[in-house]
């Protein structure tokens, strides 16, 4: 596994696939569906 150290200039120059930084496993995997997209969490946000 990466250091943390490594992963700081994955993490700005590719967040979504370079950096992740930890491993969820659900244990229910229906509650998925209720997540939102990463544009939908942006429109989110942004309307307040």
């Amino acid at each position: 596994m990466k250091s943390l150290k490594i992963l700081q200039s994955s993490s700005n120059d590719s967040p979504y696939e370079k950096a992740w930084m930890i491993v969820v496993e659900p244990t229910d995997r229906a509650q998925l569906d209720d997540l939102l997209s990463a544009d939908d969490y942006d429109e989110l946000i942004n309307q307040e």
